[in-house]
């Protein structure tokens, strides 16, 4: 198993409505980004759930 919880950054571009998250993103995490521009992601309703994969 290869531990990728420490390569959880997310990038948010607003105008173009795209985001990219690192392997180690949780939902949470891309939630937490993209709310400060008004967009979601439908990535279910656990937060702790890997975004790569």
């Amino acid at each position: 198993m290869v531990d990728l919880s420490r390569m959880r950054g997310v990038r948010v571009e607003g105008e173009r409505w795209t985001v990219r998250g690192a392997a180690g993103c949780t939902a949470a995490d891309v939630d937490h980004a993209t709310h400060a521009y008004g967009l979601t992601v439908p990535l279910g309703i656990v937060a702790s759930t890997g975004v790569a994969g």
